[in-house]
């Protein structure tokens, strides 16, 4: 008669027995590649700030924070969960990453946006509400403190301590209000909150700043510069050169930083440096954290191109400005992948120079080629020419 323990026994064994050529089929090289598959991270979708906006305003909404955690392209895919009564708004593209729609009726509208990267998906919702604010209370402008400046001396502007007491988005606007009657200087910059301003007479210069909020209320403040004669520059001074560093390509919420310090004197004069973010995307609330610096930093806060200048001095001459364009994305293109796909076996064989053989655009730009694997000729776009180009610089 067979115990108990012993029957355990037998059927512990013919469980093992069974369960070996699954065992076996894990091995080998295929068990391995298998085992080592990257694993794929749901996307985050991030449809932006629940706001308020005046009815009838169109109302642009923004999904370029959405992210993956793998770098996947994403697709996006709006849709309205609810609306006001009475309202029939419709989305202009609800594809697109910032489509719009017309807030026809007060009330709230509440929006789903989905973000799949071709496996997984994520939502998130946003609420627009569209009413007539009790009261809008208007922002305060401060221009800075009058002072004396020397001529020829760039001036770094700064409104940046004006303020809104309800801490609403403020647009700049600075404008030449009285100068000497022989001056021709204007303002660089004009819609920032730190513009450049060269005096190039001896008198005085008034400035207005003009600061409105979201609803269009505004504030004025004006500044008096008195400018003196400068220091003349040494016999033979020769201008400065700026040096704004490559355009490039930033994925959208990225710390920007870009470095002027390839900028230089002729003559190895000590330079000073003025940076100014001439142009961002609408949805952007960011700015220069010191515009003074050698170094520009600013947070790729929305999708779209940041366009900043830099202009030096060496205290005598003023550089011609050079500019940057900062292009951030939500999924910027992989170099390394790009490469691998277009350009690794024609280059091996030496075919081409995957940078190297412009081709005219119907445009009439000149746009690099490179070939896919059989060999079939096609133009890049500019965001993957920066992004193939900054791969192969690396390497």
């Amino acid at each position: 008669m067979m115990t108990k323990t012993s029957c355990g026994v037998l059927l512990s064994f013919f469980c093992i027995l069974a369960i070996l050529p699954a065992l076996n089929g894990c091995g080998g090289e295929e068990g391995l590649v298998e085992s080592s598959a990257v694993l794929n991270f749901p996307p985050t979708a991030e449809a932006g700030p629940d706001r308020t906006v005046l009815p009838g305003e169109e109302v642009l909404l923004d999904g370029s924070a959405s992210s993956d955690r793998n770098g996947d392209s994403l697709s996006f895919f709006w849709r309205f969960i609810s609306r006001p009564t009475g309202s029939s708004a419709v989305l202009s593209d609800p594809a697109a990453i910032m489509p719009a729609f017309i807030a026809d009726a007060g009330g709230n509208y509440v929006l789903e946006l989905a973000v799949n990267d071709g496996q997984n998906e994520d939502n998130d919702l946003v609420t627009i509400r569209a009413a007539e604010p009790e009261e809008n209370l208007p922002p305060e402008a401060d221009a800075g403190l009058d002072r004396t400046v020397r001529t020829g001396v760039p001036l770094l502007l700064d409104g940046r301590q004006s303020s809104d007491p309800e801490g609403d988005l403020l647009r700049y606007s600075w404008e030449i209000i009285s100068h000497p009657g022989d001056s021709l200087a204007v303002i660089s910059g004009p819609l920032t909150s730190t513009p450049v301003l060269v005096p190039d007479a001896v008198g005085e210069f008034a400035l207005d700043l003009v600061v409105r909020d979201s609803l269009g209320a505004s504030a004025t403040d004006r500044i008096v510069l008195t400018a003196v004669p400068g220091s003349p520059p040494p016999a033979g001074n020769r201008e400065p050169l700026a040096n704004a560093a490559p355009d490039r390509l930033v994925p959208t919420g990225a710390l920007v930083t870009i470095d002027g310090g390839e900028s230089f004197d002729p003559d190895g004069d000590e330079l000073f440096f003025f940076w100014s973010l001439i142009e961002k995307p609408a949805q952007s609330e960011t700015s220069l954290v010191d515009p003074a610096g050698s170094i520009a930093i600013f947070r790729a806060d929305a999708a779209g191109d940041y366009h900043l200048q830099l202009t030096v001095t060496d205290g005598f001459a003023t550089s011609d400005p050079d500019f940057a364009i900062v292009t951030s994305s939500p999924s910027p293109p992989d170099g390394m992948g790009l490469y691998d796909s277009l350009c690794s076996v024609c280059h091996s064989l030496g075919l081409h120079d995957p940078l190297g053989a412009p081709e005219l655009s119907g445009q009439g730009e000149l746009l690099p080629l490179v070939f896919d694997p059989v060999h079939k000729e096609r133009v890049l776009s500019p965001g993957e020419i920066l992004a193939l180009r900054d791969f192969i610089d690396f390497q």
